[in-house]
Order: structure tokens, then sequence, then C-alpha cells
């Protein structure tokens, strides 16, 4: 799956080329598949990198406990000192982030769940969010290291993206 795509604009995108004549399919010979017109392709490109063109990314660390005064406490640690990845390290119960102290890598808010992306579209700039937030995974303490406007792949990145998406949905 591409980090950029979501099932959102995979609706939209359909609904889009539904609006653009399509080019008479042919069968590729690989696949025996209809092609995917290169019209429908650049057009639904557009649309993905004109959604994408003012949104920002972040670079994301997080920690992830059952309760809140579990999160209250890890807090009340990192605002004393400690480190956020050592203390992410030692309690988090997010197993995919633990051996890398939190670290989500670089995304987009609407990739994550509800409170937790409303939680980083607050940061206006880089910093320890200011409370602990609850999703239904659990309670999160959220550190944001870094922003930046979203990276857009190039068309030709995202074709086998965009090809399988719109495959997928039954465009032609």
């Amino acid at each position: 799956n591409c980090p950029y795509w979501d099932d959102k604009l995979l609706k939209q995108a359909q609904e889009l080329s539904e609006k653009i004549p399509a080019l008479t399919p042919t069968a590729t010979a690989a696949t025996g598949q209809a092609a995917i017109s290169d019209q429908t392709l650049s057009r639904t490109y557009d649309y993905f990198k004109n959604s994408k063109a003012n949104q920002k990314e972040y670079r994301t660390f997080h920690l992830m406990v059952k309760t809140e005064a579990e999160a209250k406490a890890a807090l009340a640690q990192i605002e004393a000192g400690a480190s956020f990845e050592s203390v992410a390290r030692k309690i988090t119960l997010d197993p995919g982030s633990k051996s890398k102290g939190g670290d989500l890598d670089w995304g987009l808010p609407e990739h994550y769940t509800g409170n937790f992306a409303a939680a980083m579209r607050e940061m206006k700039a880089p910093g320890l969010y200011p409370r602990p937030v609850k999703t239904e995974f659990g309670w999160h303490l959220i550190m944001i290291k870094d922003i930046r406007p979203a990276l857009i792949p190039s068309f030709e990145e995202m074709r086998p993206e965009l090809e399988k998406a719109l495959r997928k949905e039954g465009v032609k």
C-alpha cells in the first residue's frame, strides 16, 4: 500500500474518473486486463497531487499505555527531564515503535485515528503535546520532532499504485 493513498482519496478519484471521457481500453499482453488510459491515470494523479498541496507531514513519536494515570506519570517523567525515547522504550504497549523509542516516522495526520490526528494538527511547531490523548487503542503521549510540507511522489512513482487502486474500483 502507498502511504499517501487512502480510501477517501480513492473514492474521490473514482468519482473524478467517471467524469473523464475514457479512452477505449485495450487488453494488456501481460495480464489480459483492460489497460487504464494514461489520461485517466494522469488526471487521477493531478487530483491526488492537488489534494495534498497544502498538507503537512509530521515526524511523530508516541508512547501508548492502558490508563490515563500511566500516561500522566510518563508525562511527568518526560517533563522532569527523561528523554521521550527512553520512556517509550520502557513502557509503550506499541510493539511496532517500542524498539525505536516511539518513532512513527513521517506521516500525515489523516493516517492516524481521530483524537491522535487532531492532536497532531493542533501542533504548530515541534514539541511534546501537553496532555495525554485517548484513542480506541489506549492513552498516548505524542512528541512532534519536525513538520514539513507533505512530500508528493512523482507520477511515475505513483503510477503502479494508481493503476492498482483504480483497477480495484473497476475504472478503465
